[in-house]
């Protein structure tokens, strides 16, 4: 090899390496863009305009996802973000226009009580926990299961807090057991009613949602009772 070969091979090589490092700190995101991330932040608002702080938000935090309410709680008003099918369907498809990384949109839909849909709304009517814990059938199961997951799916709606995966120990507690958001006071169908729950998930019919860690901790307290 020539003197002549040996440098044009070792400057190919110094471009190769800078062009590496130039592209991975230009594509590397900062710490900040790292913590928008790792947010998730309601607003107030059934559609969007200019004027709205969560573009602004969106934008300038880098933000990993919002969560949608059909009541504001501080001043107990509706609606907040929530008034129909169509217009959910809008503002979801909005909120995503403004994000350069995909945006979680999430919401509490357990159904039932504890419902961000209504069916005054125009929404599809949905039941309990409880009732599913009660009837415990399969096929119950997964017809209301699926009839959310359809819903949140067609909202674009991708994360659902939701279901509680609690047993019903205090069948008396004001948040949980007075309003039904338990499947039971036995762990044995709470599992059953979850494993169902978890199988359509895997079928990817039921978006994005929480319970995984909630269920190994139910398998856990069965094995201790």
């Amino acid at each position: 090899m020539t003197r002549t070969h040996y440098l044009h091979l070792l400057l190919l090589f110094f471009v190769i390496i800078f062009s590496g490092c130039e592209e991975d700190i230009e594509f590397s995101p900062t710490i900040d863009e790292q913590i928008g991330q790792m947010l998730l932040v309601g607003f107030r608002g059934t559609e969007l305009s200019e004027e709205n702080p969560i573009i602004d938000d969106i934008n300038r935090y880098n933000l990993g996802g919002v969560i949608l309410y059909e009541k504001d709680g501080p001043t107990q008003s509706r609606p907040r973000n929530i008034e129909s099918p169509e217009q959910l369907k809008k503002l979801v498809a909005d909120l995503k226009v403004y994000c350069k990384n995909p945006l979680f949109v999430a919401i509490d839909e357990e159904g039932g009580g504890v419902t961000r849909l209504k069916e005054q709304y125009g929404f599809q009517p949905t039941v309990t926990a409880q009732y599913l814990g009660e009837v415990n059938c399969e096929d119950t199961t997964r017809f209301y299961a699926q009839r959310i997951a359809a819903t949140l799916n067609e909202m674009g709606i991708n994360m659902n807090f939701a279901p509680v995966v609690d047993v019903n120990i205090n069948p008396e507690s004001p948040a949980i057991g007075a309003l039904g958001r338990s499947f039971s006071t036995n762990p044995d169908i709470v599992a059953d009613v979850v494993d169902i729950i978890l199988d359509l998930i895997d079928e990817g019919k039921v978006s994005e949602n929480r319970i995984r860690e909630s269920y190994q901790r139910i398998m856990r307290l069965k094995e201790t009772l």
